[in-house]
């Protein structure tokens, strides 16, 4: 049964490269094939992916669907610098680089390449910083920082980590907080502490949650105190969240 079930497999991933490298304009064909290639257990070659994607021109659907299944070969250099080489484009579209951002962000195994690779995590680090130096986007900043945190080791991330909440704003500075959860350091209290005196509901929630267990109690109860009998939710959630 194994055997029938993985000539089944094959079939269906070679009908489905044969629909991609078709030159028929059936949207619905070739949406379906990168569906089929997407899914568990089969595989589409990185070049072919890469190739559709110059040909899909300006149909967005198509394209985040490309990407989607590219986050497959995330660990092939070809595929990486393809991520760079788009994401640093003016011309791209918000959409695409959140879905780029998206897919450094939830590939598996991508750590591997940036220790073998030094220059490219270099390269990923001035390009997120670039987004949240430059970029209008609120959501692009966002995902950027968190690829920050999430592939940076904890030496390089500290110092860029105070930087920001000294000089951001609160949207990011309230981002680091949520993400200074990593950090498993008492000495963050030092760092932080100032922000669970902030008139942003968010921002002092989140240093609230990352400092929990290394505040005192007395001094946490008291705090967690006013959160409950806050009339903003946001105040509420953050309390029972720590409870």
């Amino acid at each position: 049964l194994l055997f029938v079930f993985r000539g089944i497999r094959k079939s269906y991933t070679e009908m489905a490269e044969q629909n991609l490298l078709s030159n028929t304009d059936n949207f619905s064909a070739h949406l379906h094939a990168i569906d089929i290639l997407s899914q568990k257990g089969h595989h589409a070659p990185a070049e072919l992916l890469l190739s559709e994607f110059k040909k899909a021109r300006n149909n967005f659907f198509i394209k985040l669907k490309i990407i989607k299944a590219l986050q497959k070969h995330i660990n092939e250099q070809k595929v990486i610098m393809f991520f760079f080489q788009t994401i640093k484009k003016k011309e791209a579209s918000v959409k695409i680089k959140r879905a780029i951002l998206k897919a450094f962000l939830f590939s598996d195994g991508i750590g591997e390449y940036w220790k073998e690779n030094r220059f490219g995590r270099y390269h990923l680090t001035e390009i997120m910083k670039n987004i949240i130096n430059n970029c209008q986007e609120k959501q692009l900043h966002k995902l950027a920082l968190i690829n920050l945190f999430r592939h940076l080791p904890e030496e390089e991330i500290v110092p860029y980590f105070l930087e920001l909440l000294e000089k951001s704003d609160e949207f990011l500075q309230s981002i680091c907080m949520r993400e200074s959860q990593i950090f498993e350091d008492p000495s963050l209290v030092f760092y932080l502490e100032k922000f669970l005196k902030s008139t942003n509901m968010e921002l002092r929630g989140n240093t609230l949650i990352s400092l929990w267990k290394y505040l005192p109690d007395d001094y946490r109860d008291r705090i967690l105190k006013n959160f409950l009998t806050s009339k903003d939710k946001r105040a509420l959630v953050t309390a029972f969240y720590c409870i």
